[in-house]
């Protein structure tokens, strides 16, 4: 077979190290030419860690909190209110199933301060 000629490879990378195998460099059955430098190489590395900068900002402002619901299956528990009231401690007002709990949390764990029983039928009356 004559190298010379242009081979049936469907990328030009292995068609170039065919025709000159001195300028490029063959690890196992993958080539890569020579001519691909460290720069083209770092900004490629870039683009597409700030593509997946991007993704990751983009899911988290617009719905990756509602990808699990996404199923069709209505959500039982639901964070009304958050407060914090010093870095290690906070209040959280949570609806569960109808019925609202206030839950207090600090270093020490997490407490139930208040249950309001069937806050639904308290709002029609």
């Amino acid at each position: 077979m004559d190298f010379t000629q242009a081979t049936s490879a469907p990328w030009p990378a292995s068609a170039a190290a065919a025709v000159s195998p001195q300028n490029a460099l063959s690890f196992g059955h993958v080539v890569a030419h020579a001519d691909i430098g460290a720069f083209r190489v770092c900004v490629a590395l870039l683009i597409c860690l700030g593509l997946g900068i991007a993704l990751i900002l983009a899911l988290r402002r617009f719905g990756y909190r509602t990808l699990g619901s996404a199923s069709g299956t209505p959500r039982r528990l639901k964070l009304i209110e958050t407060v914090r009231l010093n870095p290690k401690s906070a209040l959280y007002l949570i609806e569960c199933d109808g019925s609202a709990v206030l839950l207090a949390a600090d270093e020490t764990g997490i407490k139930t301060l208040h249950v309001t029983r069937a806050l639904q039928q308290e709002g029609a009356a």
